[in-house]
This record gives C-alpha cells, structure tokens and sequence, in this order.
C-alpha cells in the first residue's frame, strides 16, 4: 500500500485517494486506509495533530531497526510520521496519544504504530487498516481503546508493526513464495481442504497421498483435525512446527504448495545433505506451507514460520525454518508424533524465542530431522565404555549426570553416577568364540522366531556389584551389542539392581533424535523383574535397519510389529475386523483369502497359520494369504452339518503354537463356513418346453448351487423335449428336477411340493397340486414318484391336463430341499414308487385339444370374476346333465372353492395389514435421474437428522427401502413416487415418525412421513374420519 500522496484526518486516520472527514469508522469501506485509532476526535478543545516527512539518515536507521524487518540488505530511504498528541475525544470523556509511521525504500513498505495514553470511550472507534478491495486487512484484536496501549507484536507493549507493500513477509532462508501457492481458507481453527500429493510421503514407514494444512500451525494426513489444544500427546500422525491458537481472519496468510520445479528441488536437496551428510539423498519433490504474519487469537502479535517437506520414493524429511515470532501467553508446542506415539520428538524449548534461536543442525532458527522410519546406516568401528553406565562410538564422555535427549549416539542401560573406586568392577570384551555366538543367536531367536539372523560378533560390557557414589546400595548389569554384516542388536541383562534416590535413566538414543527408546520404570529395582521379551531382567531392541531383509510390494510398507513385516499403506485396511476377508463357496469347495498386511499388523505370519488339517497351509497371492479346501483330496479337516435351513462346511485357520502348558504367543482361530440353503421353489421359465428351469443361488457368505426342472418324453429319461412342445391333453409327462454343484455323496434331493397354474406365478392362487408333502397327491392319480431323496436327481410323471375355463397351458413349479445322507432317510417311502427298473412307453390319447407354446396368462383375474364365470359354466354344464344330483355336487364344490379362495386371500390381507406396522411411507422426496430404487444411503441420511442415531446403528434398524414404481409415464403424473422404509424394529419405526413432525428437515425438503396402510385400511379411515371429525365438533368422544 504505498502512495505518493497522503492526507490525514483529524479523526485518526490516514487516507490516499482524497481526504475523508467521516467520524463513523467502517472498516470496509472500499478505500484505502491507515487507522491507528479512528473515531470522532476534536482538537478544538486540546491537542495537537503534527506530521512530518523524515529523511534524516540517523532517525531512519533507528525506525528501521525498530520494525526489525530485512529491507533488501538497505535501510529505509523515508518515513512519513503522523502523531495525535493528547487529543480529546469529541464526548469530552478523555484524550488519546498514539503515532502512525510509513516507512519504505524501493522495494518495500512498513506502517508503525506507537500507542501512548489511550483513554477509553464508549464512543464508536476502529484501529487497523484495509485496502479499496479488503483482501488485506486487520484490525487490532482489542476490546477497548485504552488496552491499545498494551498490545503489541514487536515485543514493545503499544508497538505494532505491518508490512503492507504486499509482499512475503518471509525471511530470505525460507523458500520464497511462489505464484502456484494457495492461501488456506480464513477462519478460526480452519482447516484446509483435502490436499492430494503427486508424489506419496512416507512418514515413518506409513505411507500417504494426502494432507490436511491447519491454520493453528501442524499439518495431519488422514483426516483435519479441529482441536484447539495444542497437545502432541494425541496418538496420531502429525507433525507441528509451531502449534497454538491462530487466527487468520484478523491477518496475515497460511499458504501452501506442492512444487517439483529443478530450483526448488535443488535448494533442499542442498539443505538435506548439509543437515544429514551420512545420507545420501536427492528430493523429487516438496512440500512447502507457509504462515506468514499470522496473529494470535488472543492478540498481542503475530508469528511467522515455514514447513518444508522434502521426499522422493525412500526418504522424507522435516524442515522447519523460523522468522519473527511475537512473544505469548498462549499454549503452544512444537514437533511431531506418530499414530502409535513410538515415533515422538517435542522440540526442547522454554520459550517461542528458543525456536527462532537454537538449532538441531547448526543452522540459527531451523529445525531437520529424518522422518521416513528407515536407518541412517552408520557404523562405528570403535565404542567407549563409561563407569557410568553407558556407551559411546563417537569420543569419550565424562558426563555423569543423566540427561535425556543428549544428542549423540548413546546406550544407555543404566546411566547414573556410580563410584568404581569404592568396589565393584566394568569390564568388557568382544567375543566371537563360536559357543557365546550360538548362546545370543539362540536369545534373539527366541524373540525373533521367523528371522535367519546369526550373530558373527559380540561385544560384552559388564558393570559387577559397582557401588552408587551416594554409598547406598550396587548394581549389577551387562550390555551385549550384538551383531553380524546386516542386522544388529542390543541386549540389557540385569542382575541385582538397589534402589536409589540418585537420578538415572535406561536408555538408547541417537544423534539426531530420531530413533531412541526410553525404559520408564519407578523404581531401578524394577529392571531386574521385568522384561520385553518375557524373560526376567532381559531387554532386547533391534537397532539397525531391519526392513533392508524385508521383501515388500509398492502399495505395503515395512513397519515393525512383534518382529519386522510388511504393514498396510493408508486406506489398505478396509475391513480390519475380518482381515478384508474374500471367501468363495461353489459346489463343494471353498477357499477364504486374507489380508496379509493386516494379519501382519495383528502378529500373525503366513507361514504360521493353516487350516484344521495343519498340512493345508497358506498360499502367497497378491499380497493376499489363500486357504483351500475340496471335497475329495484336498478335505483339509473340513465338517459337514445342518441346522434346517442350509447345509454347512465349516473349517478354521489356526496358528502354530508351541508345545507346552501354557504360552504368551497371539495365536488364531478363525473360523469360516459355506453354507447352502437346503430350501429352493423353482419354476420352468415357460409351460412344457425343453428349455430348462435354471435358479442360480448366489448369496454373499453363501454356496452356490443350480437346479433345473428338465422334462422328458420317456420314463428312461434319455429324450428332453427341444423346441417347441405340443402335448396332448392326459399324456404322459416325465419330470426331473436336478441339482448341480454340491457333492452327490453326501446329499440327497428332495421334492417337498410341486404343483401347476395357468399361469406364470408361482404364487397364483389357482393351482392343481402334483405333490404334496413329498407324497402324490391323491386327488390326482395320475402322478407317481419315481425317485426321491436317495440322489442328486428326484423324478416324477403325471398326465398333462389344461385349467377348466382358464389358461390352455399349465405351469410346473416344484419346492425341493437338500438332505445329507449322512442323516439316514431322506425321503418317505411311497407305495406307488415303482421297484422295476424299466418301465413301458405309454400309448398316447388323440384328444383335439393342444398346448400351444406361447404363453398365455389369464390377466391378473381376481376371486370374484373367476366364480361368476365358475357359475356360468356350471349353468351350461345343468342344461345339458339330466342328473341334477351331480349337478348339486358341482354347485357345492364351487361354493366350497370360492369360500376357501375367499378365506386365502382374507389372510393374506391380514398378514399384509400385519407387517405394514413395521412400515413407514416417505412422500414427497424428488426422484432423480437413473435413481436406485432401493438406495437406502439417501433416506438414512434423512433419518439420521431426525434421531440422534449414527448411520451404522440405523443401518441396523432399517430393513428395506424401495421407491414404488410409477403406474404410468404420463406428463401430468409429476409428483415423486413414495418411498416404503421397512423397519426390523417397530419401536424404532414409531420413534421416527413421531419426531417427524417437528424435524426441521421434513420442513426444509417438505417431505412428510406417513403410515403404510394398505388399500382397504385407507378406504376404512377416509369413511371412519369424517365421524371422528363430527363426534369432536359436539365434544363428544368418538365411539
């Protein structure tokens, strides 16, 4: 904001475009302005209003020094100083002091603000600044005019300091903004959108392709995080330059990008080999944000700081660089932490001035460290025993104090300030005799049963009985380093360990920080009882980088759990709970796959678990661990059961376990089955023909089988019928109902009922019945069982009739179920199943009438018209029968078939009406294009607004959902189709459409839930309601 022209108001601003004489302060209000303090000022009655342009080169290097900014490596060339000394405010109730001070060179524009006695006023007043467009702007976070005095961002009570030329405020060590970089969204604890990486970071052995960029100072990777409490003790991966409560609605910007530009890319790449020199490494790609002169929320001043994430596929790396930083009152942290807190590093300062101070890597006010998980690969040739307790590789220490984080490469198992002159021996030895090397191979092995590792070398320190120098107590313990070309360990051995009152620590750590690990116990007795490794007072850590052995594919990650594996990337753990398991049922067969990163994670290896057969074990296919099992060579202690309903085969993956009482081992059982429903209703697709009636049973978690209804012309079941079939009425029809895909050993096919319509429906209410109850229907006598429950295949045969008055084709259906023989008997034992095992060709009866091919259906005909056309025929049927005694007989039977059928469908209204209770109907809701009908994620969001339910739960309690189809496509029918909510919880179902009515939004989407009543009930309240409505009107209670 840099003008040549200037004009000052009275009323304690400073404006550019022309002078303004407006006493009403509005911050937004199109112009650009200074306003130290605006408000309505009068120096009629005291007071003076100086300014003055400043060129003296003395006076200009003093301001320059004040605002502390870095001017182009030049001082400012001019200051325009405007001062309001002692003016009274116009209401008469005090005066107010302050300064405005512009200064600038070539290349950048500063404001200055010096507050001196301020009274305050309940007058109406503003003191920030603003441009024409308002993209910059900020107003002094204060409540009352009088605390101007008190606030500041330059460490000076009443001094605040503005760069407001535009540009970055960023110091010249940071990488310097660039035109791709996007400023985040303002707001208070606001977060940034999801950012997606071009290239993956690996942080810690996790791996992600996204970011979160908060305005309070960290970044998160798998979701935002809107805490305000600036806390790394949270299980969770972030990283946190400079964490505490900012606000960037008041001012300045958070900005980041994503940038692969050769300049950049060079720059870190620089800065990474000078931190980390034993690391080879150059960046394909960076990370940078930016928070340049953001204030605090509580006022007071602003921060500005840079993160950089430099990385390419292997490494990654944390560079945080610090600028001006304002003093605060506030909570804040600085560093990072890891979802599992193993990972942890808090940056070691008292003060916000020890950021922008001190150094991890030699370079004032930035911060380096390592963050992918892997090693830094350093070998040291020689180590340094210390009496107290501890190793060095990299020169003697004589340090006895204990000290956390001491910034060398240390091990530590049990550093205090011990006094060898008084008793008590430290001696070491490096031994590679081959009985010591098998005796510490065999330890590690103990705790790292799948590794190949075989100890080439040992290095021994033993501290024997050597006394504390406070005279109470002794401690004896031992160190091995132990090791060969690519794998190393350490192990801590404790014997008898006093107690003390002398401060000590048990630890190792390295250098930079990066990998350390602290054993915290109360007592230092405690070390000679615990463990982790379930041998008492034995310690042992892994220490070099073991996922060099490890074998992982591109999208899994090696990560350390119960020994060294392939972990899970982000977003590879769908199903956690069941190991993302896939299993496949067909016929008698089934196989279940794994996810192997997950069973890593959880402590389980492949080559440790196999079925119940311990022979049939894990097959290794795309990252995915795969069980098998067959019904003939492959049986893998495979079970065959039923319940009722479905046949099982049921197996389980265990792990191996140990011999022995007891173990400490996770070991698995997971049990897994397929089941097969033993119950199917199937129907030919059309009336006789040779086609075939298929039903594919394909169930999630569920076998697949298929059964097909194949009719033949011969009682040997050689000829199917192909094409198109005419059949004679009262001919000789064979039938055989097949099931394909489960073991024929084992299970029997059973004919429970099978029946004919007029008609494609297999629940048509005009029927003749073939077989009923596995036994021929007597009603009949032409069907006989020919075979049942004794195979795969059941048959029968029947004489082909046609419906009377109906259809002239008939429709065979047929409901099965399957039986293991294993049971005994399958099926009763008709008399009229034949014993011969041949049988004659039957002789065909001419009879006119023929089944055509084509389907004919009766059109939906109801009870009503199908009795008085019953009667009509009946009729015919008297005039031409003299007997009027068979006559009364026809009449009965009709009359007893139109009671009955009345009687079905009477019960089928009531079991309608019954589950309609567990029902809701959702009208109103807009139809979209190419809509779901059954897409249930639509309205369980809508119900989750109207109970306090999560989706998961509700999910529970819905059933069902489906829109009703459309009766017609005609333009006038315009409204949405309701939607039908079935619900498994009638409760639930009441709980919902009582707070329906005062949802907000039903009101918001003017939708409206109803009961699903059906045709009947609704015709019975529209007559019902009008004298509910008439009994309330006379204050009566309806009847």
């Amino acid at each position: 904001m840099f003008s040549p022209a200037c004009q000052v108001s009275n009323n304690g601003l400073l404006t550019f475009t022309g002078p303004t004489s407006d006493c009403n302060p509005i911050l937004h209000s199109g112009k650009d302005l200074i306003a130290p303090l605006w408000t309505h000022l009068d120096n009629t009655k005291g007071g003076t209003i100086s300014y003055r342009e400043e060129t003296n080169i003395t006076v200009l290097a003093q301001i320059t020094a004040t605002v502390k900014a870095n001017l182009t490596s030049s001082a400012a060339s001019s200051a325009f100083i405007v001062t309001w000394d002692s003016v009274p405010y116009y209401s008469g109730r005090g005066v107010a002091t302050f300064q405005a001070v512009l200064l600038s060179n070539e290349d950048h524009s500063f404001m200055l603000v010096n507050y001196g006695n301020v009274s305050g006023t309940d007058q109406t007043w503003l003191a920030g600044y603003d441009t024409e467009d308002s993209v910059s702007s900020f107003t002094m976070p204060v409540s009352n005019p009088h605390d101007l005095s008190s606030v500041g961002n330059t460490n000076v009570d009443g001094r605040c300091s503005f760069k407001v030329d535009g540009s970055s405020n960023v110091p010249t060590n940071f990488p310097a903004p660039a035109i791709g970089n996007i400023v985040n969204p303002m707001g208070n604890n606001g977060s940034s959108y999801v950012i997606f990486l071009k290239q993956p970071f690996t942080y810690f052995q996790r791996t992600y392709q996204k970011i979160f960029l908060n305005s309070n100072g960290f970044i998160t990777f798998t979701e935002p995080l809107s805490s305000q409490n600036s806390s790394l003790e949270m299980k969770r991966d972030i990283i946190a330059p400079f964490w505490t409560r900012l606000d960037n609605r008041v001012g300045g910007t958070v900005s980041y990008r994503e940038d692969t530009s050769t300049v950049l890319l060079a720059k870190v790449t620089a800065a990474v080999n000078q931190y980390f020199p034993n690391i080879p490494f150059v960046a394909t790609s960076t990370f940078v944000a930016t928070w340049d002169s953001v204030p605090y929320s509580s006022g007071g001043g602003v921060v500005t700081f840079q993160l950089v994430l430099p990385y390419n596929i292997h490494r990654s790396f944390v560079l945080i660089y610090y600028g001006d930083l304002a003093r605060t009152g506030q909570q804040w942290q600085a560093g990072y932490n890891t979802v599992d807190s193993v990972d942890r590093f808090i940056i070691p300062a008292s003060s916000v001035s020890d950021l922008s101070s001190r150094s991890n890597v030699n370079v004032t006010a930035c911060w380096a460290f390592h963050v992918d998980g892997s090693s830094d690969c350093k070998f040291y040739p020689h180590v340094q025993v210390h009496n107290n307790g501890f190793l060095t590789f990299d020169g003697p220490c004589s340090a006895c104090i204990p000290t956390m984080n001491p910034g060398r490469d240390i091990v530590a198992p049990l550093w205090t300030n011990f006094d060898v002159t008084r008793g008590g021996t430290v001696s070491y030895r490096e031994d590679t005799s081959c009985a010591l090397l098998a005796e510490v191979t065999a330890s590690v092995k103990d705790f790292f049963p799948n590794s190949t590792f075989a100890a080439l070398s040992a290095f021994i320190t033993t501290w024997n009985s050597v006394p504390y120098s406070s005279g109470r107590g002794m401690a004896s313990f031992q160190l091995a380093l132990i090791s060969n070309a690519d794998t190393s360990f350490i192990m801590f051995n404790y014997g008898a360990i006093s107690d003390t009152d002398q401060k000590w620590i048990v630890t190792y750590d390295t250098v930079d920080f990066m990998h350390s690990h602290n054993i915290s116990l109360l007592k230092s007795s405690e070390l000679s009882s615990s463990s982790n490794i379930n041998v008492t007072g034995r310690w042992l850590f892994q220490v070099n980088n073991a996922c060099d052995s490890v074998s992982c594919s591109t999208n899994k990650v090696c990560s350390y759990k119960y020994g060294y594996g392939c972990g899970c990337t982000e977003g590879q753990r769908p199903n956690p709970k069941t190991f993302d398991a896939i299993e496949v049922c067909a016929s008698s067969t089934g196989s279940i796959s794994l996810s192997r990163c997950q069973l890593f994670e959880f402590g389980f290896l492949p080559e440790n678990l196999h079925l119940n057969d311990p022979n049939c074990t894990a097959i290794l296919k795309d990252d995915r661990v795969l069980f098998y099992f067959d019904n003939e060579d492959n049986k893998c202690g495979t079970s065959l059961s039923s319940n009722g309903t479905h046949f099982i085969y049921k197996n389980s993956i265990h792990s191996n376990l140990p011999s022995g009482v007891i173990t400490r081992e996770k070991w698995a059982n997971i049990a897994f089955s397929c089941a097969y429903p033993l119950i199917q209703s199937l129907t030919m697709p059309k009336d006789i023909q040779a086609e075939h009636g298929v039903l594919s049973v394909d169930l999630p978690g569920q076998g697949t089988y298929w059964i097909r209804m194949i009719p033949y012309y011969d009682c040997n079941f050689t000829w199917q019928y192909e094409g198109a079939v005419e059949v004679q009425v009262n001919q000789k029809m064979y039938v055989a109902v097949e099931v394909e895909g489960v073991d024929r050993s084992q299970i029997a096919t059973v004919l429970d009922n099978c029946w004919a319509t007029p008609v494609n429906d297999i629940n048509y209410q005009i029927r003749w019945n073939l077989i009923v109850r596995e036994c021929p229907n007597p009603d009949d006598g032409t069907v006989e069982i020919l075979q049942n429950g004794i195979d795969t295949t059941s048959r029968f045969s029947f004489r082909t009739f046609t419906f009377t008055g109906a259809s002239n084709h008939i429709y065979l259906h047929c409901q099965v179920h399957l039986c293991l023989v294993q049971n005994g008997k399958c099926a009763q034992l008709m008399a009229n199943i034949p014993d011969h095992a041949y049988c004659s060709e039957p002789v065909e009866e001419k009879v006119p009438e023929i089944v055509e091919s084509e389907m004919k259906t009766t059109g939906g005909e109801t009870i009503e018209t199908f009795s008085s056309r019953m009667d009509k025929r009946l009729d015919m049927i008297v005039s031409k029968l003299e007997n009027k005694e068979e006559v009364e007989q026809l009449k009965a039977q009709v009359q007893s078939l139109t009671k009955e059928n009345a009687d079905l469908k009477e019960k089928c209204l009531e079991s309608r009406r019954y589950r309609r209770r567990w029902d809701l109907r959702l009208t109103g809701l807009t139809e979209c294009d190419n809509e779901d009908t059954r897409d249930w994620h639509r309205v369980i969001g809508i119900l989750t607004r109207i109970i306090p339910v999560s989706v998961e739960k509700l999910r529970e309690k819905v059933d069902t959902v489906h829109r009703l189809e459309r009766k017609n496509d005609t333009a006038t029918n315009k409204m949405p189709q309701p939607i039908i909510i079935q619900f498994g919880m009638r409760t639930k179902r009441d709980e919902i459409w009582r707070c329906s009515k005062d949802a907000r939004v039903c009101k918001e989407m003017h939708i409206q839930f109803k009961g699903d009543f059906s045709k009947e009930d609704r015709e019975a309240w529209a007559k019902l309601w009008p004298l509910v409505e008439e009994a309330r009107q006379m204050e009566k209670e309806p009847s």
